[in-house]
């Protein structure tokens, strides 16, 4: 993916907008949306069409009601070669958690992100484990997100770590192309 060093960002619940910095550190002008300004389920997004050249949305889209609206409401915003990024729970290794947030609605799984995308005209769609700064080999292979959840931070013997500093990567991020 080339990351554009200019233009502009969309932050789709960006709460205290701690990406804020780091995107503008970058080149880009950093524009936060939360639901104080926008009802993601139903309002449409404060925006031009064919007007943002990246969209993220980190820890939101479990939320949302209606993912097609959603979907439709970045796709629409997004210029031609935008990029999007979403960040969610992966149901495949938290089942067990993901409903302890009464606001979790929607559960979703890398394959069921990927689908989401490419049903919507997403290209290029790729899916990650939720790391940060480890080698290339832990985001790739059919064996990625079960890496990304039993391996970190050691590897080999583990026999003496204990579990809480364990792993337990638990994340999905998905990117595509409009």
């Amino acid at each position: 993916y080339n990351f554009p060093n200019n233009g502009k960002l969309i932050d789709l619940g960006c709460n205290d907008k701690h990406n804020k910095k780091a995107v503008e550190d970058s080149g880009l002008e950093y524009i936060g949306v939360d639901i104080d300004t926008c009802n993601f389920n139903v309002d449409d997004l404060p925006f031009d069409d064919n007007s943002i050249d990246v969209a993220i949305s980190l820890a939101v889209i479990e939320h949302i009601k209606d993912i097609d609206f959603y979907i439709s409401q970045i796709k629409r915003v997004l210029k031609p070669g935008g990029l999007i990024y979403l960040s969610t729970p992966n149901f495949q290794i938290c089942y067990k958690d993901f409903y302890n947030d009464p606001t979790h609605i929607r559960p979703f799984t890398p394959l069921s992100l990927e689908m989401l995308l490419a049903m919507n005209d997403f290209k290029n769609v790729q899916t990650f484990p939720g790391l940060r700064c480890k080698p290339n080999w832990y985001y790739s292979g059919k064996y990625r997100f079960f890496k990304a959840y039993w391996l970190l931070p050691f590897l080999g013997s583990s026999k003496y770590a204990p579990s809480f500093i364990k792993g337990r990567a638990s994340s999905i991020f998905v990117v595509g192309t409009k």
